[in-house]
């Protein structure tokens, strides 16, 4: 009995949680051969009914996303300090998905979410 009312509430928690987002970083380098691509989903770091915390590490370049309530706040910053970068506070277009690039001459570090 005390497993069902357990597996219940996390049911109902995970209903009223703060937008379940999908979302991906990704690496693009361009080499003299051509475009190399890593793409890795981001880890749910956590996940409640007003705060989702998404995170993930391509080499020195850290992704994160933070949903509080309808806000998410979306970074890409770069290693070895983790001071240079691109922050984007906002919210899903009206199709549910969410994009925030950053570009350098021979990397371009995208991040990508969606609500589907």
């Amino acid at each position: 009995m005390k497993l069902i009312k357990t597996l219940v509430l996390m049911t109902i928690f995970t209903m009223t949680s703060a937008h379940a987002l999908v979302c991906n970083g990704e690496k693009r380098v361009t080499t003299p051969d051509g475009v190399v691509v890593q793409k890795t989903l981001l880890e749910t770091i956590m996940q409640g009914p007003e705060l989702s915390k998404y995170a993930l590490d391509i080499d020195e370049a850290y992704y994160s996303v933070t949903v509080h309530g309808q806000d998410i706040t979306s970074m890409i910053t770069l290693g070895p300090d983790y001071t240079t970068g691109n922050l984007s506070k906002g919210s899903l277009d009206k199709n549910g998905n969410l994009r925030l690039s950053y570009v350098t001459p021979y990397i371009t570090y995208i991040l990508t979410c969606s609500d589907r």
